[in-house]
């Protein structure tokens, strides 16, 4: 039996490379090779428990900020970024704060075009249009104030700095 000097895998009688790593094989020995990973080993922890496995990510350091003030800001006021602007993530506020009140406006417009149309099939056409890209506006701040809400509870939003803002009180 004859193992690859590379990664320690077992070769096939008479093979010129490693079926596993593609190394040519040069020299054959009768046992087993230790291997030394190439790449470094992330600096997790992992304590079995029965069945479940659970991988603790290394520390580092954490943001000042408050998970639970992100969250809530994110709950109650998400659409319009104010989470965002706490982050200290200006430019994503703004724009989600852009967003939403474009949406609205144009939510509020459609309905008024249309009312002041007298039958005018350009116009009724204009107030749908206007509230159709109203409400996919509104859409697209709820789905993304939705997901930066997930990643607040799971603790892996970051803040300007790129740190993660972890703990839930100052």
């Amino acid at each position: 039996m004859a193992f690859c000097s590379n990664c320690g895998a077992e070769l096939k009688d008479g093979a010129a490379f490693c079926g596993e790593c593609g190394t040519p094989v040069q020299k054959v020995s009768a046992e087993p090779v230790a291997v030394t990973p190439t790449e470094p080993v992330p600096a997790t922890e992992t304590t079995f428990t029965g069945t479940t496995t659970t991988v603790k990510p290394a520390e580092g350091p954490v943001s000042k900020k408050s998970r639970l003030v992100t969250l809530l800001l994110g709950i109650f006021l998400g659409n319009l970024g104010i989470h965002n602007f706490y982050r200290g993530k200006i430019g994503i506020g703004v724009t989600q704060v852009i967003l939403t009140v474009l949406g609205f406006i144009f939510d509020i417009m459609g309905p008024v075009v249309i009312a002041t149309s007298y039958y005018d099939d350009g116009l009724i056409a204009l107030g749908g249009f206007l509230t159709f890209i109203g409400v996919i506006m509104i859409m697209v701040s709820s789905i993304w104030s939705f997901v930066e809400w997930i990643l607040a509870a799971c603790g892996v939003l970051r803040d300007k700095q790129g740190l993660l803002i972890k703990t839930w009180v100052d």
